[in-house]
């Protein structure tokens, strides 16, 4: 790190990282950092208190989730019986998980940014602004592949390249500091846009598998080359089918037609009108904390704004006709004239924009001049005490669905193993000697 007067700087790092999580072959990575500053408001005169100017740019590196994703790997396939049956044994029997790339290397993720850090009003009012590029390359993903000639059907590949464009602002205020009494807030705004660059050929990736078994096999999410990532797809619902349908179909979803959209001459799920985006247009946090005499407040709201979610619970068990096989899941959108088996269509895509109170703390403390400690601090904190939302399932926050192996690729999808975020109670106290 190299420093100037207290006016410019710059500091820079390296590091070679090895895993065993790759072949021999593509076992290390070289990444680094570097950055550089200056503080404009003790170079030039200015009606500020701080004035400083960033600019960085680094390459890290990601893994693979497993730690042999690139050797074969087995998995068990059942039982058999041991001597054609004449044994009181079984047999194990196992086959090809995942088929071995010896050539799977690092992930690589490359951001420059640049930044300003500001104060003014005597620091009363300060803050930064920040504005990032981000590019991801041999993307670690895992692909479905044909058998045979490989012997199982899916391969962790390095696949394709995304990028990402984004801006974070954070805005802190010294409302009051008088004796007995202080308050400072402070309200952060995020951004993010992210595309797919190439996907090594292939013009389209289809994840979020809503799972078996009725609708096992349906991948409503989109990643998709030159498009923003998180596109949910779907077959447009418009209401149910009334007394006009054929007795067999009276209750079932009535759906608009597809057309081939994509003109590639037949028309099937890649055709589905894009409903929704599983990615917020921006996420804001609101912090305070308060000081009154020997009391101590702090609470910090939270909220996602324009991102949407398959609420697969809902095309699950929603469905009164299988009433008798599971419990209902009866929500404002639930209809008993509904006929028929689970299906998906947009009725079950869900606006999930949410403001929560994230946490809040309350504190007392009692200050001695003759003790063994200093200060004791009695307190109570409570998390995740309420969530404003139109949201019907399970939990309204940003979800990114597992499919494919990259996660990144395919948010938008709550599926039915997502569980509720619990409320929490807590109450202690510190001790400072």
């Amino acid at each position: 790190m190299f420093n100037y007067d207290d006016k410019f700087f710059i500091s820079g790092a390296y590091r070679k990282e090895g895993s065993s999580r790759f072949g021999e072959n593509n076992r290390w990575g070289d990444f680094y950092s570097i950055s550089g500053g200056a503080d404009i408001a003790h170079i030039v005169t200015l009606p500020l208190d701080i004035l400083k100017v960033r600019v960085g740019y680094g390459l890290t590196g990601a893994l693979p989730p497993g730690l042999y994703d690139y050797a074969t790997l087995l998995q068990e396939n059942g039982v058999t019986v041991f001597n054609d049956g004449t044994s009181d044994r079984n047999v194990r029997l196992f086959g090809y998980r995942t088929n071995a790339n010896p050539d799977l290397r690092w992930e690589q993720k490359s951001e420059f940014n640049v930044g300003v850090d500001f104060g003014v009003l005597g620091n009363k009012l300060t803050g930064s602004l920040d504005f990032y590029t981000r590019s991801t390359k041999d993307v670690i993903f895992l692909q479905a592949v044909s058998m045979p000639p490989n012997l199982a059907d899916r391969t962790w590949l390095n696949l394709g390249e995304m990028s990402s464009k984004g801006f974070e602002a954070l805005v802190n205020y010294t409302a009051f500091t008088k004796a007995d009494f202080s308050w400072t807030t402070g309200i952060t705004y995020s951004m993010n846009r992210s595309k797919v660059v190439a996907l090594n050929g292939s013009k389209v990736f289809l994840g979020g598998g809503l799972g078996p078994p009725g609708l096992n096999g349906i991948a409503p999410i989109q990643a998709a080359v030159g498009e923003p990532l998180g596109l949910i797809t779907a077959p447009i619902y418009q209401g149910l089918k009334g007394a006009e349908a054929p007795p067999d179909s009276v209750g079932k979803p009535r759906l608009k037609p597809l057309v081939d959209a994509n003109g590639d001459g037949s028309i099937n799920n890649l055709d589905w009108p894009v409903v929704g985006s599983g990615v917020p247009d921006f996420e804001l946090a609101w912090n305070n904390s308060l000081t009154y005499k020997h009391f101590d407040l702090s609470f910090t709201f939270r909220g996602a704004f324009g991102h949407s979610l398959i609420n697969v619970n809902r095309a699950y068990y929603e469905v009164p006709e299988n009433s008798s096989n599971y419990n209902l899941v009866v929500t404002k959108y639930y209809d008993p004239a509904r006929t028929g088996n689970e299906a998906y269509n947009s009725y079950y895509v869900e606006k999930a924009d949410f403001f929560k109170l994230d946490n809040i703390s309350l504190g007392y403390n009692f200050k001695f001049t003759s003790s063994p400690f200093k200060l004791l601090r009695l307190y109570v904190t409570g998390q995740n005490l309420f969530v404003i939302t139109d949201y019907t399932g399970v939990d309204p926050e940003v979800h990114y669905g597992a499919s494919g192996g990259v996660e990144a690729l395919f948010p938008g999808l709550e599926d039915r193993n997502s569980y509720f975020r619990s409320r929490t109670y807590t109450a202690g106290l510190n001790l400072t000697f």
